[in-house]
């Protein structure tokens, strides 16, 4: 893949092709995506619903891409720390976009501190702060509570925020310096309007805050996600990859100099989300630091409007995505695995769907109205591609039915071949390839690793897609593999089988059964333990009985490439029902040798001990003409009718 070996040709994919040139017809909309704050005192002023049983689930434990200033004790400074790294307890809800946390800074030990609180800190601050409360400025309701999980209805919410703080801070220590959070997400919906329109964008900003007094909202520490989206019917946008440093520079506060070197190469503060194995495409996310806390623009990202047909969220991924045992399983006679024939359909489904390319700047609050009021347009030239919903989603279905293809040709191969670890090397790259096609390509350390050793100079853009290494393909081996050479760690394989390569070629290749002694009868006599050897007799042909044997058998599973280390090289077998007498006869006289080496012994009878008078180099050369000598002497000492 990227290079066709026979005629030493090498593929380029230009994504570029498409970048957007008019005539086009563009629909930009602004909304205001979400709220962040933190303050003091609990800012809402609408309806509340606490629950008894805090749902520590709730805890923000991802980064926000914001710092907060909280003070941790009494006499010291404020500092800037990561929120997420803060203790902290969701304790009521206003509905279902709307959460409202309590930090305790107090308790934050270190930078790698976790948010979640204690059993017994839970229990305190409902014993402490929240039940005493609810006694104290609404007993009515207090009697109702279950003793197992409730949801009061207060119409009195800020004092309720003042007094819960207080109460907490005069009973506990570690209570000190807590702080409410306000996080709305996900209403982009609600809150669209027309660009580069301040009364609209005003409007809008006042419905986002409904139900929050503003005056604490504007006092404390807040931001808001403002968005612009930009679609055209019938068609998919997508970022450029080098259109990155051009949008940083226009919705934030660095400087030229500083964009450049911060979308240089990816990094803890600049991550770029790859767009189906296309380098030359891509969103990003950029989390600014500078040294004014209070920026015009703290995070930047820019992504594309495809979720409703992949995303889903599972097991910490926003994609759909393939698990290395997917890969390895089917459901139909084709081989194929169920997910790739799953995504297959959704990608067909794709070709009806309008995709919008957004970006995203997580700003102040008090610089929310005027923020991103529309994108300039002699900006959108230099940072979109254009493609027909057609072309982009049938690009998908061609990467997926080659990944499908070249997994059900593993598939249909002996596990002694499909588990040989330069076919799951391939396999683990597949399912890595597949899952980018979905979402950013997965870069931990398991991802990496099946970068560094099955792409083609993974980060190189020169290529314009992540090509694969030299695939071999039958006949030239025996099955869909990778040259002989690199290998996975075993944490990698672990990662995407669950197994290591020889666990999975034992499971699918058990050994034969030995019975253990612990599971035979009590009167069994145990015999020679021991492993009989090879028979050495060069046998040129078969018996005269088995001359005529005719029986249709399977090939023999064997991989020819050259490229096999001198241990694993074998020579073709050619047809195995051709030579079936031949092996028959083989194992026949494997037979008369085991028998002979299983020949027990008299007790007590010294050098002469065996019944049987061949030594153990003649009985592994022994053949069937000494057997069938009815002189027994010949070969036995004693016997037994």
């Amino acid at each position: 893949m990227g290079v066709d070996t026979p005629v030493r040709r090498r593929v380029i994919i230009e994504p570029l092709h498409n970048r957007l040139r008019q005539p086009y017809q563009l629909d930009i909309s602004r909304d205001f995506d979400s709220l962040i704050s933190f303050t003091d005192e609990l800012p809402v002023s609408q309806d509340l619903y606490i629950y008894r049983i805090f749902h520590q689930t709730l805890a923000l434990s991802k980064s926000l891409h914001v710092k907060v200033r909280m003070r941790a004790q009494l006499g010291q400074p404020a500092q800037f720390v990561h929120p997420h790294k803060v203790p902290n307890v969701c304790i009521v809800q206003i509905g279902a976009r709307h959460c409202i946390r309590l930090f305790f800074p107090a308790l934050m030990q270190a930078a790698e501190a976790r948010a979640d609180l204690t059993d017994d800190q839970l229990s305190a601050i409902y014993d402490f702060g929240l039940y005493p409360v609810i006694c104290h400025i609404a007993p009515e309701l207090a009697t109702n509570w279950s003793p197992t999980y409730a949801a009061a209805k207060l119409d009195t919410a800020h004092l309720l925020g003042y007094t819960i703080k207080h109460f907490l801070q005069d009973a506990l220590p570690w209570a000190y310096g807590c702080m409410w959070m306000v996080q709305i997400q996900g209403v982009k919906e609600v809150h669209t309007h027309t660009p580069n329109e301040f009364m609209d964008s005003y409007d809008s900003f006042q419905a986002l805050l409904d139900g929050l007094m503003q005056e604490l909202i504007f006092e404390g520490q807040s931001w808001v996600d403002v968005g612009l989206q930009i679609s055209e019917d019938n068609h998919v946008l997508q970022w450029r990859t080098d259109a990155h440093p051009l949008l940083v520079n226009e919705f934030s506060h660095l400087s030229e100099n500083a964009v450049t070197v911060l979308c240089r190469s990816p990094s803890r503060s600049y991550q770029r989300d790859y767009v189906v194995g296309l380098t030359d495409l891509s969103g990003f996310r950029v989390t600014l630091n500078p040294p004014d806390p209070d920026p015009d623009s703290a995070y930047i990202q820019a992504y594309t409007m495809d979720k409703s047909l992949i995303t889903h969220l599972e097991v910490g991924r926003h994609g759909l995505f393939m698990r290395g045992s997917d890969a390895l399983h089917w459901d139909d006679d084709d081989r194929i695995p169920g997910y790739c024939k799953r995504m297959m359909s959704i990608y067909k489904a794709g070709t009806r769907h309008t995709t919008a390319a957004r970006v995203e700047a997580r700003v102040p609050v008090r610089t929310a109205v005027r923020a991103m009021l529309d994108f300039p347009e002699g900006l959108l030239e230099r940072t979109l591609c254009r493609y027909s919903a057609v072309d982009w989603w049938q690009w998908r279905q061609i990467r997926m039915i080659c990944i499908a293809e070249t997994l059900a040709l593993q598939n249909r191969v002996h596990p002694s071949l499909q588990y040989k670890k330069e076919a799951l090397n391939l396999t683990a790259a597949l399912v890595w390839l597949a899952n980018g096609l979905n979402s950013r390509p997965d870069d931990d350390q398991y991802g990496r690793d099946v970068m560094m050793t099955s792409c083609i100079t993974a980060g190189n853009h020169d290529n314009g897609a992540i090509f694969l290494c030299h695939i071999l393909f039958p006949p030239i081996s025996g099955v869909p593999r990778f040259s002989y050479g690199k290998e996975l760690n075993n944490a990698t394989w672990i990662h995407f089988f669950r197994k290591t390569p020889d666990e999975l070629h034992l499971n699918a290749l058990p050994p034969p059964y030995i019975p253990q002694q612990r599971l035979l009868e009590a009167g069994h006599v145990p015999t020679q333990k021991s492993m009989s050897r090879p028979h050495w007799a060069q046998i040129d042909a078969p018996l005269p009985e088995l001359a005529n044997l005719l029986f249709p058998l399977p090939p023999v599973p064997q991989d020819l490439a050259e490229d096999l280390p001198y241990n694993e090289q074998v020579e073709y077998l050619g047809d195995t029902a051709e030579k079936l007498p031949l092996l028959m006869t083989l194992l026949w006289q494997q037979f008369l040798s085991d028998v002979l080496q299983k020949c027990g012994n008299l007790h007590g009878a010294g050098a002469d001990a065996s019944h049987c008078r061949l030594s153990s180099r003649e009985r592994q050369n022994i053949k069937q003409e000494a057997i069938t000598n009815i002189n027994l002497a010949v070969i036995f000492r004693r016997v037994q009718y």
